[in-house]
């Protein structure tokens, strides 16, 4: 039994950790491909931080990214999505530890009455953020903002 407990232990040691990002839509559940996916790690002792790392999601909405060897305190990822017609919370600061046990589910609860929302669930090593696309009528109102902030005079 000693042994086989040296083994687990020797392999979650030699082999690198990753943490894999999904991005979802909130309405359906399909996934978002080709997001914009930062990540950045930051250590405790010594106070530092490591340089953004910038990734993609593919087709499945994932993006994946491996733990350094010396593991950070904490992990931030950030997403910046392709369209501004999104809800989203993309952004989550967390200990490295907790992503790795028990996986994060980052979302907006929708301020739509009874506006559906899949279920998104979590594993460990693995970060969920959901992103809920502009209503219609939100586009609508949103259009004359955007118009203006892009310099547009009638």
């Amino acid at each position: 039994m000693r042994a086989f407990a040296w083994v687990i232990l020797l392999c979650h040691v030699c082999f690198a950790q990753t943490v894999k990002v999904r991005v979802i839509n909130g309405w359906d559940a399909r996934p978002l491909p080709k997001q914009a996916v930062f990540v950045q790690f930051f250590y405790e002792h010594p106070a530092k931080s490591s340089s953004p790392l910038r990734i993609e999601t593919d087709a499945n909405g994932e993006a994946q990214f491996s733990i350094p060897e010396s593991p950070p305190d904490h992990i931030d990822v950030n997403v910046a999505l392709a369209s501004e017609y999104w809800h989203c919370a993309c952004g989550v600061m967390v200990d490295t530890e907790e992503v790795l046990h028990k996986g994060i589910l980052q979302y907006q609860r929708p301020n739509v009455p009874n506006a559906p929302f899949p279920p998104a669930n979590t594993e460990p090593g693995q970060i969920v953020f959901v992103a809920r696309p502009f209503t219609d009528f939100e586009r609508f109102i949103a259009r004359p903002f955007r118009l203006w902030k892009d310099g547009y005079t009638p």
